[in-house]
């Protein structure tokens, strides 16, 4: 029988044609894939929040796309939480009536910072008890899908690739410390260094509901008021010569001076006042702690007081006392430090926090014991520790607190143990020796089970 013969060449073109349509068809979908995971076939992403007359949600959303964006090519538009259908991502504050999606009560029972998140599908809901809540869930979020901010520069940040934004998840999380801050104590510098030190501070949910200041206070105090302490050079220990300001660590106060005490309370007072109108958050904490060095009023009178950390704490205590029941949300913080470190021998107000410092303890006691000491007088009791100071360690790897990454973590633990729920960390802007350390500690200053 004869065949007929084939065209081979027309059908080895229609085969090639073939081959490349299919192969033109999987390289699209591949594409499609890698770019809209999670965003949908329609290339855009929802996101519900009422950032409108709110400049702190309003730039806890800029951040959370300004991230999305690296990773996914979407339009990501913004639109008020009544627009919310069940699809999208939904930001929400608990403290705000007519929210769209109901809290649960465990949520409302976990603090300020508490959030919750629950996803789908189709739909991303992240409920805070206050804007900075939500900021703790939008990176929890994005840690969840796949982003990491190890380090405080963009070199050492994770960028998934092809996130499915919509996927299951369940949380409700609130931090084991209410105030954790690790912070440079030489500075940077630099305003790239502080933006990225900042970017890393949020992402890593740095700060906290208490807002913590108990660090050094008498030079600020006077510099406020400069006019007024050179019209009364009494009010220093020793005496100031008429007319000048005692230099450096040499602004001490004699704190029997009823007219200082009475000053210092007014000074707060408008401190305090002045942050409630600003709507800051200064008011939380106040701080009256003295000027670094060593020396404390001795005179006759001062004496009477009794111990050195007597007289430092009938100062905090008196305008504590004076102000606690009009301002109930205040507290006045100082340090546990040098020759104040062992507690007094009277108790403290129950608005004094004390940040105990793991440095420079001129006691006799641990600081475990110290901090044990010090609740029992009836303080707010937080860490100051060290985890680099330059002039200890000189960025040198190894040598720094930060370096010894077990041991940092055990040490947070450790004082978590104890009822401490405020950790302050000196630190140094050396991240190559330090950063996994800083990383780590954020980490577990969060979340204790780390």
């Amino acid at each position: 029988m004869n065949w007929p013969k084939a065209d081979t060449v027309s059908i080895f073109r229609k085969q090639q044609n073939s081959f490349l349509i299919k192969r033109i068809t999987c390289v699209a979908v591949w594409i499609s894939s890698l770019f809209f995971t999670g965003a949908s076939a329609q290339n855009k992403v929802e996101i519900f929040a009422d950032v409108q007359g709110n400049d702190t949600l309003s730039r806890l959303v800029t951040a959370f796309t300004d991230q999305l964006k690296k990773a996914v090519t979407a339009d990501f538009v913004v639109k008020p939480l009544s627009q919310y259908n069940g699809k999208g991502i939904y930001l929400g504050n608990t403290t705000v009536s007519n929210q769209r999606v109901k809290p649960s009560s465990k949520l409302l029972q976990s603090g300020p910072e508490a959030f919750s998140g629950e996803a789908n599908s189709n739909t991303v809901q992240l409920l805070g008890n206050s804007n900075m809540a939500i900021g703790h869930g939008i990176f929890t979020y994005l840690d969840f899908i796949g982003f990491r901010f190890y380090f405080a520069n963009q070199d050492w940040h994770i960028i998934p690739a092809k996130p499915n934004l919509f996927q299951k998840w369940s949380i409700v999380s609130r931090p084991a410390f209410d105030h954790r801050r690790i912070w440079y104590g030489y500075g940077t510098n630099s305003t790239i260094a502080d933006n990225d030190y900042n970017f890393w501070f949020l992402a890593n949910r740095q700060g906290g509901s208490v807002n913590a200041y108990f660090g050094h206070a008498y030079e600020e105090i006077i510099s406020r008021n400069r006019e007024i302490f050179l019209q009364h050079p009494e009010w220093f220990y020793p005496k100031a010569p008429q007319g000048t300001i005692p230099p450096g660590e040499g602004l001490k106060f004699d704190m029997t001076r009823e007219d200082l005490v009475q000053f210092l309370i007014q000074d707060f007072e408008k401190r305090i006042l002045a942050s409630l109108k600003n709507k800051t958050t200064d008011y939380k904490m106040l701080s009256l702690a003295p000027s670094d060095g060593l020396g404390t009023c001795n005179t006759p009178a001062c004496q009477q007081l009794g111990t050195i950390t007597d007289r430092v704490y009938y100062l905090v205590n008196r305008v504590a006392k004076a102000l606690q029941k009009k301002y109930p949300s205040t507290y006045i913080g100082c340090l546990a430090y040098g020759e104040y470190s062992p507690p007094p021998t009277k108790k403290v107000e129950p608005n004094v926090f004390v940040g105990v410092t793991t440095a420079f303890n001129a006691s006799i006691l641990s600081v475990e014991k110290l901090v044990e000491e010090w609740r029992k007088k009836g303080a707010f009791v937080g860490i100051y520790d060290y985890f680099s100071w330059y002039a200890w360690d000189f960025d040198i790897p190894g040598q720094s607190l930060a370096s010894k990454t077990t041991d940092l973590v055990k040490s947070i633990k450790k004082y978590h143990d104890k009822g401490v729920r405020a950790y302050e960390a000196e630190s140094s802007i050396g991240w190559m020796s330090k950063g996994l350390g800083y990383y780590l500690a954020a980490k577990t200053m969060w979340d204790i089970k780390t």
